[in-house]
């Protein structure tokens, strides 16, 4: 999956040029990217228009897996198509709401639909609810990669004058 840390962030950071084609810089920006995710349960990164299918729980209420969440449509509950007005989606939590007092049938797998969650990964991307990882995250896993990226380059250098 695309780092949601880019080579120029990690430039502008360490303030220093970097072409995106180095190795180690490629290596320890989806690995600081990956850890996030993984520590998360969460993709992170935009995808639009994914069809999933969920256990209907048997509230009004229902979780998606992957938050922030942008758009749902083609929702469906054993099948029947659910009217898109009676949904209040909750964007950060990535809660759907059924506000017309029914709920999500108790099944498995039963409810489906589709729906665009994650954040941009450049401002190019940013576009109404969709922004991007949240700096916090950001900050970290860059401050990380430019430890990793000036060990590497000290490292290196150290190896060379031994020589």
């Amino acid at each position: 999956m695309i780092p949601f840390i880019s080579h120029e962030d990690l430039g502008a950071y360490l303030e220093q040029t970097f072409t995106g084609g180095e190795l180690i810089v490629k290596i320890s920006l989806d690995g600081a990217c990956e850890a996030v995710r993984q520590e998360l349960h969460r993709t992170l990164n935009l995808v639009t228009d994914e069809d999933i299918v969920l256990d209907g729980n048997n509230t009004s209420t229902l979780i998606l897996p992957q938050r922030p969440v942008h758009a749902i449509d083609n929702v469906t509950i054993d099948g029947e198509v659910v009217d898109a007005d009676v949904i209040d989606l909750n964007v950060e939590r990535g809660v759907l709401r059924l506000n017309d007092g029914s709920v999500w049938g108790a099944g498995m797998s039963n409810v489906a639909l589709t729906y665009t969650h994650g954040y941009a990964l450049d401002e190019p991307g940013v576009d109404g609810t969709i922004v991007r990882v949240p700096s916090n995250i950001r900050c970290g896993r860059i401050r990380l990669v430019s430890s990793a990226i000036r060990w590497g380059a000290a490292r290196s250098q150290t190896c060379t004058s031994l020589t």
